[in-house]
């Protein structure tokens, strides 16, 4: 049994070294209690169970421990991890639906290979079913919880599909062979959507599917440093979706001068404003920053090629700007001209 200890109550340290290359079995129990009221990433009350982030990850970033502290912005994320395999076995009350990341392989059984994360929800969901081709066929579920003026489960069905065929010929194919997007009745345009591998959380009520099948790409192939550099996953969700879209959300909206030219700023510069102003600050002026480059065309050429090099790995801001540079030789002056570090 080795020495453990919890410098704060999200971080749990194990003292002992490990060499580069040195297998390591690590195994731990834990017990989850579940919050009564409706949280955001974890639910526990009312007719219906979201498990996001609900257990412990390995905080490595591909070189070191990640070891930033959590965000206070309730929508937005601050943890790094590699990609594993997982196998969940999962116990419920007949009756009810469970939505997972990966692929149900027997009953109660869910297997997903080559992701960062894992959830799942439990609840009476009304079932759509479809297939994007990526080309190769991918099997998408969507689930929609019961709730007065509930979007058409078609309407989340076609978006996906619409989102994953997309980006897969933008960024290159979607890898996973499935694809679910859980929309439950306590989400709202106001907390919006959450992103994991392979499954996505929308409102009941609304739906902006895009943005979070973008981050299929951008955090779920290709990671990076949420805490330190959020830039890398929201800032490039928001300029995939707006080749769906039409444009980004608030496409003429003024940055406020506190957050303007600061896109590259870590969650503890982000932790002192309110979403609005997170959303303005990163999203939207990311999406700013890579227009001013040049034709939308060659700035997804240049993603497709981030994608290439960094798929399954830890990227970091100047692994972007090799790609971008590839087609805009200036990219460094422009982008740091909107407050992007390098």
């Amino acid at each position: 049994m080795l020495r453990v200890s919890s410098p704060n109550p999200t971080t749990l340290v194990i003292a002992r070294s490990v060499t580069v290359g040195h297998r390591v079995v690590v195994s731990m129990n834990w017990r989850l209690v579940l919050p009564r009221e409706t949280g955001l990433r974890m639910k526990g009350g009312g007719r219906s169970v979201r498990l996001g982030s609900f257990f412990p990850l390995l905080a490595w970033d591909g070189n070191d421990w990640a070891l930033d502290p959590p965000t206070t912005l309730p929508s937005a994320e601050a943890w790094t991890t590699p990609t594993a395999d997982f196998d969940v076995r999962v116990t419920h009350p007949t009756g009810l639906r469970v939505l997972a990341t990966g692929k149900q392989v027997a009953p109660g059984k869910w297997q997903a290979e080559a992701v960062r994360d894992f959830t799942l929800a439990l609840g009476h969901f009304k079932i759509a079913k479809g297939t994007a081709h990526v080309p190769a066929p991918v099997r998408i579920t969507v689930g929609v919880e019961a709730v007065p003026l509930a979007m058409p489960m078609r309407v989340f069905l076609r978006r996906a599909i619409v989102s994953l065929e997309r980006y897969s010929a933008l960024y290159g194919a979607y890898p996973w062979p499935t694809y679910t997007v859980a929309a439950m009745a306590d989400l709202s345009d106001l907390t919006g959507g959450l992103e994991y591998p392979t499954l996505v959380y929308q409102p009941a009520t609304s739906e902006n599917v895009p943005h979070e099948t973008a981050h299929q790409w951008f955090y779920s192939l290709v990671g990076n440093d949420q805490a330190h550099d959020p830039w890398l996953d929201e800032g490039l969700a928001t300029w995939a979706e707006a080749g769906v879209n039409g444009g980004p959300p608030f496409p003429d909206a003024t940055i406020p001068p506190e957050v303007k030219d600061k896109v590259g700023e870590s969650m503890s510069f982000w932790d002192q404003f309110d979403p609005r102003r997170y959303f303005l600050g990163v999203y939207l002026q990311t999406y700013r920053a890579l227009l001013s480059l040049g034709p939308r065309p060659q700035v997804d050429c240049a993603l497709r090629l981030y994608v290439l090099h960094n798929a399954y790995r830890i990227a970091r801001p100047r692994d972007l700007l090799e790609a971008l540079q590839t087609f805009f030789p200036d990219a460094e002056q422009k982008l740091e001209a909107y407050g992007a570090h390098f």
